[in-house]
């Protein structure tokens, strides 16, 4: 007969108790109710996937290490009063029932990433929001609101295919990596208005992009397939890129936009591409830029001004489907003196030709001049494999 020692033993595993013995070990949680003796797990926790219901973590203020919820396809819910911080990555991916996440007290992450939740439509952390975290992923889920992220430093954060998410509003003051929005609810709303350093920043599928206080991006700032974006303005951006990395500015099949101002931009130390954004028709936007890398200008816009342009290291490439004697003009008196590469630049061409994301090659335009050869713009396949570098961010 066991003896009472060994009940009393069994009956606690049942539950899924953890002794402080365990708190160095990694965990399995395959209980909704697991109960532990330690405020500090320095130990992987992964939920069993086999575990149905809705899990409750009470007890633990820190998971020093990874907190892993993946292929739990029975799993309804994720809650605790107590968690504050987990050191590693906040996984959790492929619950197809998951619905709602409460973590009341939780304010650090190192890293957090939410993936293929199609059901989640409930995220809250603290009070106060999650306040610091180095990465963050949320893509494929139900969420409509993701305003309990609170951060103002991140190095990564990437938010993508959220088909309910229309409004980002967020006070992070700098990007040392790259934010991607790609792909969210339609008309997708974004405020930066505390923003003023980025590494890098992509855009799709938004309508707004709010980013009053932006003075620097270290590399590039490209907004490409923006179906209903009518206009960006960046009022206090000065450079964009470095002389080591280079950097770029680009504004790619955005059908809607009609203007781009960035009223202080001296310096691109990359590409400046602007094309197939159909209903440009002047561009006018950059009355200070004296220092590009290469230029590609495109679609069917009947002027371009840049009026202090004076060092191209590269090559000028600009097409329309209008007339742009005076245009052309302008840019070809730069040949040999402020562009060291070739000027091309037609007007009156079909609108399948202005609008390529290509280069400027021999055309039948009706005027300017095509320059000598076949010259295509030099970073083209740089744009074209926009959405496949983002891709791997993924």
């Amino acid at each position: 007969m066991p003896s009472l020692h060994k009940l009393l033993v069994l009956a606690t595993a049942t539950v899924g108790a953890f002794a402080a013995s365990d708190c160095t070990d990694d965990i399995t949680i395959d209980s909704v109710n697991p109960t532990f003796d330690c405020d500090t797990i320095d130990a992987k926790v992964t939920v069993s996937p086999s575990l149905s219901g809705s899990l409750q973590i009470d007890g633990p203020k820190v998971f020093k290490k990874d907190f892993i919820v993946s292929n739990t396809s029975n799993l309804l819910s994720i809650s605790s009063s107590s968690l504050q911080t987990i050191g590693g990555e906040f996984r959790v991916e492929d619950a197809g029932l998951l619905s709602s996440i409460q973590l009341q007290k939780l304010t650090k992450i190192n890293k957090l990433t939410f993936q293929r939740l199609g059901q989640l439509n409930d995220l809250k952390f603290s009070a106060s929001g999650v306040e610091q975290a180095s990465s963050v992923e949320i893509t494929d889920t139900f969420l409509s609101d993701i305003s309990g992220l609170n951060l103002a430093t991140v190095d990564t954060l990437s938010i993508n295919n959220n088909k309910r998410l229309t409004m980002f509003n967020s006070n992070l003051v700098n990007i040392t990596t790259v934010l991607v929005l790609t792909n969210n609810g339609n008309d997708m709303q974004v405020n930066l208005t505390e923003l003023e350093t980025a590494q890098e920043i992509q855009v799709s599928n938004i309508k707004s992009l709010d980013t009053p206080a932006l003075k620097t991006i270290r590399n590039s700032l490209r907004f490409e397939t923006n179906p209903n974006l009518e206009t960006y303005e960046a009022g206090n951006l000065t450079s964009v890129g470095t002389s080591k990395n280079g950097g770029s500015v680009s504004f790619i099949n955005n059908a809607k936009l009609t203007n781009v101002s960035f009223p202080l931009l001296t310096t691109i130390s990359g590409d400046l591409t602007i094309v197939n954004n159909t209903k440009i028709n002047e561009i006018d936007g950059f009355p200070q830029l004296k220092s590009v890398e290469n230029m590609l200008l495109g679609g069917e816009f009947e002027d371009a001004k840049l009026p202090k342009l004076d060092d191209v290291k590269g090559t000028i490439n600009v097409k329309s489907t209008s007339n742009l004697t005076d245009v052309c003009k302008f840019f070809n008196g730069l040949k040999g003196k402020v562009v060291q590469g070739k000027v091309n630049c037609q007007g009156g061409l079909d609108k399948e030709t202005a609008n390529d994301q290509h280069g400027l090659n021999k055309t039948s335009g009706k005027n300017g001049d095509s320059g000598a050869g076949s010259v295509t713009f030099s970073t083209a396949a740089i744009f074209l494999g926009l959405i496949a570098g983002a891709a791997q961010l993924l």
